[in-house]
């Protein structure tokens, strides 16, 4: 994706409250003198994961369109379902619309 399509992706799925987040978790880590301050496509997918434990349950799903979107996470096939083996869990990482998505290893930051 070009730099152009990954901002028209960002703007279509996310929310005024969820930039907001992005802005609080950036200077968080600029304040915090964190290694690598977190980065707008990496924001996306720390807020997804904490939105349970931190009552953002809401921004959850738009975290996870853009993720999608961005090619973070990709759909599974059943055949794919019915091949992965886990000692525990799912074999997916979440299911959005009946979808179930896994993180690709094939991402560029």
């Amino acid at each position: 994706m070009t730099k152009k399509e990954i901002i028209k992706t960002i703007k279509k799925h996310s929310t005024p409250e969820m930039w907001s987040r992005i802005i609080d978790l950036h200077e968080t880590s600029i304040k915090e003198e964190w290694d690598e301050p977190y980065s707008i496509k990496d924001s996306f997918d720390h807020i997804d994961d904490q939105s349970d434990e931190h009552g953002h349950k809401h921004l959850q799903t738009p975290c996870r369109k853009v993720n999608i979107a961005l090619g973070v996470y990709v759909p599974m096939t059943q055949e794919q379902i019915d091949n992965t083996v886990v000692s525990h869990g799912k074999k997916w990482d979440f299911k959005l619309g009946g979808v179930a998505y896994r993180f690709s290893h094939h991402v560029n930051s």
